[in-house]
């Protein structure tokens, strides 16, 4: 009899711990995006043609006609190591995954008019094409960030590149590049108000006490 009056003024306490689990649950929820674009670029680089296994940094700025959420700008800064012997290249938002040093970190941001951007790294590998005069590249865009409506956005997006090479008599340092992005990310959805939490905890913590109080004194 003991053991069944404690059980039941402690009912309203467990259903206020079950809705408070429910409602962190809802906070950690996330709001999936798929995302699908091919973008135009023009990629400058300081390609030094006397020494072309040498690595580069190339500028990347280009824009889209068929992106989503407002995101038609592309821009980034990507590190490139080419092995002349076998056609195949490296690329790297991250310097030093090329075994550069003390030179700015890359990038790749995904951005528009509309204040929602994307920004993450980069990392991949290609093969040129001699014949030609073209590369062909895949890669990784890892997000690890953005604004507007892709605050805190993570994801991976798979990349692809078709490039366009210059040749003799234009300037090496630039080239054609058509580049894609194609998969989903996530954010994290907006954390629920915290005074419906603590006043349904105060309700539930309140009753179990009347309910506690008003069973000692049938017992008295």
């Amino acid at each position: 009899m003991v053991l069944r009056s404690h059980s039941l003024w402690l009912l309203p306490v467990v259903l206020t711990i079950i809705s408070f689990s429910s409602n962190t649950a809802k906070a950690n929820a996330q709001t999936s995006y798929t995302f699908n674009a091919s973008y135009d670029a023009v990629g400058r680089s300081n390609f030094d043609p006397s020494n072309p296994t040498a690595p580069e940094q190339v500028i990347f700025s280009g824009s889209s006609t068929n992106a989503p959420y407002g995101l038609s700008e592309f821009n980034a800064l990507i590190y490139s190591q080419f092995d002349q012997t076998t056609g195949l290249f490296t690329v790297n938002s991250n310097p030093r995954g090329i075994g550069l040093q003390d030179v700015s970190e890359g990038y790749i941001i995904l951005g528009g008019t509309n204040n929602n951007q994307l920004f993450g790294t980069y990392s991949g590998s290609g093969r040129v094409d001699f014949q030609n005069n073209t590369t062909i590249e895949s890669g990784t865009f890892t997000i690890t960030g953005g604004e507007g409506v892709f605050t805190r956005a993570t994801g991976i997006l798979s990349a692809d590149a078709f490039n366009i090479l210059p040749t003799e008599g234009q300037d090496p340092s630039t080239f054609i590049s058509q580049r894609s992005f194609n998969g989903s990310l996530q954010t994290p959805q907006a954390v629920p108000e915290s005074r419906g939490v603590t006043a349904l905890v105060g309700i539930g913590v309140g009753a179990s006490f009347l309910l506690y109080q008003r069973r000692h004194k049938i017992a008295a």
